[in-house]
């Protein structure tokens, strides 16, 4: 981090005291919101998450008569 200009220090106080409430906060958010994995993607309000999905959208855009 300090090679990059942030300030370490002020980083460390974060994750010792605001920082664990956030990252729940944050993963609270993300169950809320129906965001399981990375990558997501949304298709006709439909939820696919992670990599191994990938295939999955394209089929269903395909069918759906998307053809990109």
């Amino acid at each position: 981090m300090k090679e990059t200009g942030l300030d370490a220090e002020a980083f460390q106080r974060y994750i010792a005291h605001d920082g664990p409430r956030d990252l729940s906060a944050a993963f609270a958010a993300g169950e809320r919101d129906g965001v399981f994995g990375v990558p997501t993607f949304i298709v006709d309000g439909e939820p696919f998450w992670g990599n191994d999905r990938v295939e999955w959208v394209v089929k269903k855009t395909r069918r759906d008569g998307a053809e990109r």
